[in-house]
């Protein structure tokens, strides 16, 4: 960058902001490692496709700063990262070449994940005549037969007294919940709750809230 005169710039705040002797110096290096991440990452399990030297590499996955994975791979090959919740999620990739003396090689990744639990909304008011309130969900996450990942469901009255409370394994992705009207009173409020555990922690939750009535 040439030398001028930056008075009005926030640039001017530092001492020479364009003089290239003030810069750090750059240094150009042949490399044969690549990275892909997964285009579209969703909450779970999650590939990085690689190509790495034929000698083999040392890679170290962190996420939020814990190592999550370390493995010595070589060649074409994907290596897991696993996020855990919805929304921002930091993750570094970490590359050291096992022939020669050069230096690790540091990638870091920044993804926003969609909402981890999506459940349709509920009407306002039921009457007992009506068979049942159901609620379509949707579960945002790559699953992993094992692993697992749960759904807890909790019916409570205003009160807070709780006339139901389940727990099954998350299977798929889309879910469908049925809550029988003749299985509550009627003339309450109710609110149902959605609890999505991803390795026994709160990964999303989701509330929908409706009345009961006897009828007209």
């Amino acid at each position: 960058m040439r030398n001028r005169n930056a008075l009005l710039s926030h640039a001017s705040l530092v001492p020479d902001p364009h003089n290239p002797r003030e810069y750090a110096k750059l240094y150009l290096d042949d490399t044969d490692v690549f990275l892909a991440p997964a285009p579209s990452p969703l909450l779970g399990r999650n590939f990085i496709s690689a190509k790495l030297p034929d000698s083999g590499a040392l890679v170290t996955v962190t996420v939020d700063g814990k190592k999550q994975f370390q493995k010595n791979l070589k060649g074409n090959c994907t290596f897991p990262v696993d996020l855990l919740r919805e929304g921002v999620n930091k993750y570094a990739v970490t590359v050291k070449p096992s022939a020669g003396n050069k230096k690790a090689l540091v990638w870091s990744f920044t993804d926003q994940l969609p909402q981890a639990l999506v459940v349709s909304d509920t009407a306002n008011c039921y009457f007992v005549t009506e068979k049942a309130v159901t609620v379509k969900g949707r579960v945002n996450m790559n699953l992993v037969k094992g692993d697992g990942t749960a759904l807890t469901v909790r019916v409570s009255n205003a009160q807070g007294k709780i006339l139901h409370n389940s727990k099954a394994l998350v299977t798929g992705n889309d879910f469908l919940y049925s809550l029988p009207l003749a299985a509550v009173p009627a003339e309450e409020n109710y609110t149902l709750e959605f609890t999505l555990l991803i390795k026994g922690k709160k990964a999303g939750s989701a509330k929908r809230s409706f009345y009961v009535m006897k009828g007209i």
